[in-house]
């Protein structure tokens, strides 16, 4: 058993490899220099070779991808080339939007999915009947159209309990979290 988890745990590593490789590739294969991007467009060529000494000397793409793997195992995911700001503080700035976007989504998930279980007893149980065909087209709909189209709709521009856009720390309170 040990052996089969161990190995399970091995398993993603190659592809993850490879994947890195692959996307490592073109700013290997690329033309220009990733420092001018960084510098911008109106930079003087003194600033374009500080940028490049600073921190994209082009090493060869496995060293690169050995450097960025080590770097990874150390937490150490370097600097936005457009904020530069640590790619760290970055995530952890989104962590709770997006955990508070997978719960509610999760409640959503669940509710949807409870509803329309129930529905498919009551489906189950008029088999060749026309209840059968009217429930089924019903359990369609509500799976489909209503939840994609109509539900964003009646909740956050007629109701207006959940919002289109933005965010509050639920810190402030759950009520102003979920209406935001």
């Amino acid at each position: 058993m040990f052996t089969y988890i161990a190995s399970a745990f091995w398993r993603p590593f190659p592809v993850m490899v490879v994947v890195a490789l692959f996307v490592f590739q073109p700013v290997f294969i690329g033309p220009g220099d990733p420092a001018t991007v960084i510098a911008g467009d109106q930079a003087t060529p003194g600033r374009c070779r500080a940028h490049s000494a600073e921190s994209w000397a082009r090493p060869a793409v496995f060293c690169a991808v050995l450097d960025w793997a080590w770097r990874l195992l150390h937490a150490d995911l370097g600097r936005s080339i457009f904020t530069n700001l640590p790619v760290t503080t970055m995530i952890a700035q989104r962590v709770e939007p997006t955990s508070s976007l997978m719960l509610i989504t999760l409640i959503l998930s669940v509710v949807v999915a409870v509803a329309d279980r129930r529905l498919g007893g009551v489906e189950g149980r008029n088999l060749d009947r026309p209840r059968h065909h009217g429930v089924r087209g019903v359990r369609f709909s509500v799976r489909y159209s209503w939840s994609v189209i109509c539900w964003p709709s009646i909740f956050c521009v007629a109701v207006e309990w959940l919002p289109v856009q933005g965010y509050t720390p639920i810190a402030q309170g759950v009520w102003p979290w979920l209406q935001i």
